[in-house]
């Protein structure tokens, strides 16, 4: 009901977005609470776990700044009792189910009784294991989102990846049997999380379902962050990394599993049947389609939000107060330690590619966007504020560039032009990113002309709800000052 109150209006309709803005903050606001009260804090309850997570993610990417920093504190409590009970391990006998002969009865009259049994037992440990991967998931991509802490790390995933779409839409135990015994016989068994991961890493292909792909995504994203952390002890400490290891070379393994990770999950269908969380991973989802969770993956390998945002003038990041200290310290080492570096090229080149992707690439490829595009852009993206943070994130990282290496523009934006005038700016630095083709030519090309461009994302993220749009909004136009040699 949050959830969908906080989707269900038509953006133009100020007075009933505000409404149901206010409906669903009002319903949040009290529901963590009422969850933790009325129940046990062992408990195995799946409905738990599936309330705190809807509930984390309303208050992360639909909410409020106070809800949003409310879910980042107690995301770790929900991950810690998902722990202390049987969600990870896969050792509890809801983790894993039954065999069908383990349960079949001896009196005929019975078995028909007990075969419904084993089906309602066999969904319920399926269903539990999706939600501790929808947490994995949560965990990851918020961390790469947002810049937090990731809480949990891959190898205590000691789960199976999920079923196949086919036996998750099974009408029966029956049906889910014969199913199972078909996949036997074709040499598909269920795959552990942990091979599923290390093949990806490998270069290696396996057979799952479009979740189970996205899961894995987030799995190369976990590893990832963990190996920049262990990167950034090594170099605070002035220790030298094990045996003469080159911080490039996992990046580069790492890369190549996000490039074998897409050109993979062509192969699978984008949608998810899942009752409760049919949106993740499927086309038009609350997490992200697939082009918007490989960009958000190449992002984070690349470059640090949090310190982009603080490059770009914000004076608060992850819920405190930037010091003059650290907006020195960051200042110098975007300019001088990441912008000459081939991770800033990179991450720059994919960062073009999705705005093109966004904008630009359509039918009317040589028109570029008009006016009519960008505004049932802004209304029909209110359902998907991921896309839209990846978005936010993609324009960050060109202006953090641009501003770095060229400096403000030597074109200026007149502060009276209209959102027309503003498309058409954008259109015209898209269509001279064109000539971009990989990351080595985004050294011989000058990004300082994107004010256009920023122009317009403020526009749209202005028209949503979402607190930490608008504060990214607020931003983007300090860097449109910035760029523009104004008064910031």
């Amino acid at each position: 009901m949050i959830i969908g109150a906080s989707c269900s209006t038509e953006s133009t309709d100020i007075a009933m977005t505000t409404t149901a803005a206010e409906f669903s903050s009002i319903l949040a606001w009290y529901l963590r609470w009422e969850i933790f009260s009325s129940m046990h804090m062992q408990s195995d309850s799946l409905w738990v776990y599936q309330a705190l997570l809807l509930l984390e993610l309303y208050e992360k990417t639909y909410s409020s700044r106070n809800l949003h920093e409310r879910a980042h504190i107690h995301h770790a409590t929900t991950i810690t009792m998902m722990r202390r009970g049987s969600f990870l391990s896969g050792q509890s006998p809801l983790d894993t189910p039954p065999t069908y002969e383990k349960t079949q009865a001896k009196d005929e009259n019975s078995r028909k009784n007990l075969a419904d049994l084993w089906w309602e037992e066999w969904v319920r440990r399926e269903s539990i294991r999706r939600v501790a991967f929808a947490a994995f998931m949560v965990d990851s991509m918020h961390a790469a989102m947002f810049g937090h802490s990731m809480v949990m790390v891959t190898h205590e995933m000691r789960l199976v990846l999920p079923c196949d779409d086919i036996l998750w839409s099974a009408a029966s135990g029956g049906e889910v049997r014969r199913i199972e015994a078909t996949l036997r016989s074709n040499g598909v068994s269920p795959v552990p999380f942990i091979e599923g991961l290390r093949r990806t890493l490998n270069g290696q292909d396996i057979y799952t379902n479009a979740f189970g792909r996205s899961i894995l995504l987030c799995g190369v994203l976990s590893v990832s962050w963990h190996m920049n952390q262990r990167d950034i002890q090594i170099s605070s400490l002035d220790m030298a990394s094990p045996k003469g290891e080159k911080g490039t070379n996992w990046r580069r393994s790492i890369a190549k599993a996000f490039d074998l990770w897409r050109d993979s999950y062509g192969n699978t269908s984008e949608t998810i049947p899942d009752d409760m969380f049919r949106f993740w991973g499927s086309s038009n989802s609350v997490l992200g389609s697939r082009s918007t969770l490989y960009y958000l993956a190449q992002f984070s390998l690349n470059v640090d939000i949090a310190e982009c945002q603080i490059f770009a003038g914000s004076n608060r990041v992850l819920g405190r107060v930037i010091s003059t200290h650290e907006v020195e310290t960051v200042q110098r080492r975007i300019r001088k330690l990441w912008a000459p570096t081939v991770e800033a090229r990179r991450v720059t080149f994919y960062a073009l590619r999705f705005l093109s992707l966004v904008f630009y690439e359509s039918k009317n490829r040589d028109q570029g966007c008009d006016r009519e595009r960008i505004t049932n852009y802004a209304a029909s993206t209110r359902l998907f504020p991921v896309h839209r943070w990846v978005l936010y994130s993609a324009a960050l990282v060109v202006w953090c560039y641009s501003y770095a290496v060229d400096g403000p523009s030597h074109v200026k934006t007149s502060a009276g032009t209209s959102i027309d005038d503003h498309i058409q700016e954008m259109n015209t630095f898209l269509a001279r990113t064109e000539n971009i083709k990989s990351p080595e030519d985004v050294a011989f090309h000058r990004l300082n002309g994107c004010a256009g461009m920023l122009q317009v994302l403020c526009y749209i993220f202005r028209i949503g709800s979402w607190d930490l749009l608008l504060e990214g909004a607020d931003l983007l136009t300090n860097c449109i000052k910035l760029i523009d040699n104004l008064e910031a």
